[in-house]
């Protein structure tokens, strides 16, 4: 038989492992809520971390992007810039040479071939020559020219050759040297700009 000390031993021990399985639970319980929340927190920080990441990326990149859009464009002006000095310092390399081309004999076959190509499509005769100041003074220039030809100075005429104007047509043919460096400057200026891209 069992006795009281002995039942009162098995009640505690039975009260003991009860407990012990309670408190067990208990901190099973804890510690599986405690790791889900670590884990939710963990997962909910990782991806506030992307989000961060993503958008401090995307921040660099457009920096990036503004810095190298307006790097390109002071490159580009640069060199548009020095495109320009280089072309003005050539074509006043041609003005200087046009302006020693007018001492030359070869200056004097310019102006009658000018003369030439005009009476291919226009009468001569009663026809407005228009020169330069400095060719006004050089008659040797037009010699050969009817009587009827007007020979008037022209300011807008710097470089040299000559405007002829038809006695009845509306029409002004331009042979002179300004009206040649002009074309030709605009077209190395349309060439270049075609053929430069940054």
């Amino acid at each position: 038989m069992i006795n009281a000390e002995e039942k009162l031993a098995m009640m505690r021990e039975s009260i003991l492992s009860e407990t012990k399985q309670k408190a067990d639970k208990l901190v099973s319980d804890a510690e599986n809520e405690s790791s889900r929340i670590v884990l939710e927190a963990s997962d909910k920080y990782y991806a506030d971390a992307e989000k961060t990441i993503e958008s401090e990326k995307a921040a660099i990149a457009a920096k990036y992007a503004k810095q190298t859009a307006a790097l390109r464009s002071q490159v580009q002006k640069d060199i548009l810039m020095y495109r320009n000095m280089l072309t003005q310092k050539l074509f006043d390399g041609v003005r200087e040479k046009l302006l020693q081309f007018r001492d030359t004999k070869e200056y004097k076959e310019y102006i009658s071939r000018c003369i030439s190509e005009y009476k291919k499509s226009y009468d001569i005769e009663n026809a407005e020559v228009r020169v330069s100041a400095a060719d006004m003074q050089r008659t040797e220039l037009f010699e050969g020219l009817p009587k009827s030809v007007k020979i008037t100075c022209d300011d807008t005429i710097a470089l040299g050759g000559v405007k002829i104007k038809p006695a009845n047509v509306g029409v002004i043919c331009d042979g002179t040297l300004d009206a040649a460096l002009i074309k030709q400057s605009d077209n190395f200026s349309d060439i270049a700009d075609s053929s430069l891209k940054v």
